[in-house]
C-alpha cells in the first residue's frame, strides 16, 4: 500500500507540473529488472526521461526499489527538469 500512495503522489506532482507547463507526461513505475524498462533504468541510482515523437509527450520512468522515498522523489525532480 505504501507504493500506491507513492504512486499516486508522483502522479499528482506530475499532473501539477505538466499543467504548468503545457505538456504531455507519462510516468511508468517499475523494479529493477524489469523487462519493460529501458536497459538504462535498471542502473544504480537512475531514473530516465524519453521523447516519444509519435506520442507528442515525454515519458518517465521510475524504479521503486529505490533505498528511500527521498530518493523516488528527487529521481522525479529530476527527470522533470528534463522534460
Amino acid at each position: 500500500m505504501n507504493e500506491e500512495i507513492i504512486e499516486l503522489e508522483v502522479e499528482r506532482i506530475t499532473n501539477l507540473f505538466t499543467q504548468a507547463r503545457n505538456l504531455k507526461i507519462k510516468v511508468f513505475f517499475g523494479r529493477t529488472g524489469d523487462r519493460n524498462f529501458p536497459a538504462r533504468i535498471n542502473e544504480p541510482q537512475r531514473g530516465f526521461c524519453s521523447s516519444d515523437k509519435v506520442l507528442g509527450r515525454y515519458e518517465i520512468y521510475i524504479r521503486l526499489d529505490r533505498d528511500s522515498r527521498a530518493l523516488i522523489f528527487r529521481t522525479l525532480a529530476h527527470e522533470l527538469a528534463h522534460a
